[in-house]
């Protein structure tokens, strides 16, 4: 079975490391965000848990592109920076 993590630790960890990234963003896989968690799989509570903390913290989680498999993790962006579509 795999090991009992503190979830919140896990997400302020991924938040740190956002923070000192130079692009503010943070690619994770699936199956290392799993791990990070302690999870053995994914469930829709565990989905939710995780997609709530990680908006509680203000971590937007993006879903892997067609040619990623990892899913893309970054703070948000102020207006002043956002891009015109």
């Amino acid at each position: 079975m795999a090991k009992a993590k503190d979830p919140v630790d896990v997400v302020a960890s991924i938040r740190r490391s956002i923070e000192v990234s130079p692009k503010g963003s943070r690619r994770v896989r699936c199956h290392s965000l799993r791990a990070l968690f302690g999870f053995q799989t994914w469930t829709a509570q565990r989905k939710d848990l995780v997609t709530g903390m990680l908006d509680n913290e203000g971590i937007r989680a993006q879903p892997p592109g067609k040619r990623s498999r990892a899913a893309r993790m970054d703070r948000p962006q102020p207006a002043s920076h956002a891009r015109a579509r």
